[in-house]
């Protein structure tokens, strides 16, 4: 039997365990009513900033329909790096591809390195034309 933590995105088993993996339902649930944005709906230039629990990262788009962006911020990205934003997951094996939500975690790809971040507290989007260069 599991109960509810308000410390944890999942349920805790008596016995004190987490479980591995959340169910898919817990999954499609999450992150239909998580707020956020698909990547490939963003314009050349967007830029988009991400706040989790232990970093921010600011994400200007490059090629939407590839989400593709570079990346700077963080701890891992003092230079703008290019990375491919794979998408937000609960943390498992289960991934909403090219979807960044808030209470989920994002995922991206750096030079071949698959990063996944705490869970995202906020995000912004700024697609003014002035907004940033991806030159």
């Amino acid at each position: 039997m599991f109960w509810h933590d308000s410390q944890s995105e999942l349920g805790v088993s008596q016995n004190g365990s987490y479980p591995a993996l959340g169910t898919f339902d817990d999954f499609a649930l999450k992150s239909r009513i998580a707020r956020g944005v698909m990547v490939d709906g963003l314009d050349i230039g967007t830029v988009l900033t991400v706040g989790t629990k232990h970093s921010c990262y600011r994400f200007v788009i490059v090629d939407p329909s590839a989400r593709l962006a570079r990346v700077t911020g963080g701890s891992l990205f003092d230079e703008s790096t290019d990375v491919r934003i794979d998408g937000a997951t609960l943390g498992g094996s289960m991934i909403k591809a090219g979807w960044v939500g808030e209470g989920l975690r994002l995922e991206f790809t750096a030079g071949g390195r698959r990063i996944t971040t705490s869970r995202v507290r906020f995000l912004s989007v700024d697609s003014s034309p002035h907004a940033a260069s991806v030159a």
